[in-house]
């Protein structure tokens, strides 16, 4: 059901890292949905950071304001 693609700046997570981000994730977004683990997907997506404004700003802050709920103070 929820699915959550995080975009970030390219930068070495190790796999304990990426665990404890997907662990801390899934468990605010079991317990603010109110659904199960199980059903909870997410994708790590590293950016480029000189490929930021096209790929991140432009698609989901100029495009898509209306779906974003935090905005960044940049």
């Amino acid at each position: 059901m929820p699915h959550v693609n995080l975009h970030y700046f390219e930068c070495f997570l190790s796999d304990s890292q990426k665990e404890q981000l997907v662990t801390e994730l899934m468990q605010t977004i079991s317990k603010v949905l109110g659904c199960s683990d199980e059903v909870i997907s997410i994708s790590l997506c590293p950016e480029q950071p000189e490929q930021w404004q096209q790929k991140i700003v432009e698609p989901y802050f100029l495009n898509a304001s209306d779906k974003l709920v935090k905005f960044a103070n940049y």
